[in-house]
């Protein structure tokens, strides 16, 4: 709801949030934010971590990784 108030908003926010309106511009600074945040922490991580357990046993000669845990 665009236009109801919400404390936990005015609690949050403070001064961006008067009244516990959220204005337009905050919301879309936030949801950039989210979304630069999830890209560089999650799918950096999880990228990472994939091709890991594909090249590290390539690299070092084994067919598969030591354990079936960590595959």
């Amino acid at each position: 709801w665009p236009e109801q108030p919400n404390v936990i908003f005015e609690s949050l926010l403070g001064k961006w949030a008067p009244g516990g309106v959220m204005d337009a511009d905050i919301y879309l600074a936030l949801v950039t934010i989210h979304g630069t945040i999830m890209v560089f922490f999650v799918l950096t991580a999880g990228l990472s971590g994939t091709f890991s357990n594909l090249l590290i046993p390539l690299q070092i000669g084994a067919r598969d990784m030591a354990s079936g845990f960590l595959n």
